[in-house]
């Protein structure tokens, strides 16, 4: 198919450099033109202008158990186009951070777990704050069901948006 120089400068700016979602949108609007030159109309008609995201934002909702809030957050992230493995990706690191700083906040005072962690110290306060409300068992068991959705999603065509639903959902 062919695309005019319009298209590419919109589909551009839209996309970013989110090579994943630009070959999504390209192959969708190639075969919504079906044999004549996609346009700058079918891109701004097909393709979702990006939203203003804040990953930071679901993983502070999910830290305090916010389910509703993580669910609204997840669902923009996938709407603005957020790939799946990046959301899982975040999710995870942000577990095992809570898990981290949790397995040492009865030995250790926050500045002392941000220096053995290599964490910044403010992360480390959110973090320690945030393990507070999970049982260590609830934390494994989430970095467990990640590394699960993480390996799922490379391996077969399930629904990104339907696996984290149920994870943020279910606790």
């Amino acid at each position: 198919g062919t695309i005019s120089v319009a298209a590419v400068r919109e589909l551009s700016l839209r996309c970013g450099d989110d090579l994943w979602r630009l070959n999504h949108e390209l192959d969708k609007l190639l075969a919504y033109a079906t044999g004549r030159k996609v346009d700058q109309p079918d891109v701004e008609e097909l393709v979702l202008a990006p939203e203003l995201t804040d990953m930071f934002a679901l993983t502070d909702a999910v830290g305090h158990q916010r389910r509703a809030v993580a669910l609204r957050l997840l669902e923009q992230e996938l709407s603005a186009g957020t790939h799946p493995l990046a959301i899982v990706s975040q999710l995870t690191n942000h577990v095992a951070t809570l898990r981290a700083v949790q397995r040492h906040a009865g030995e250790l005072a926050p500045p002392a777990i941000a220096e053995r962690l290599k964490l910044h110290p403010f992360v480390v306060k959110k973090a320690a704050e945030q393990s507070r409300r999970f049982a260590p068992e609830m934390l494994a068991s989430w970095h467990h069901r990640l590394v699960d959705i993480d390996a799922t999603l490379k391996q077969s065509p399930l629904d990104a948006a339907t696996l984290l639903d149920v994870l943020i959902a279910g606790g």
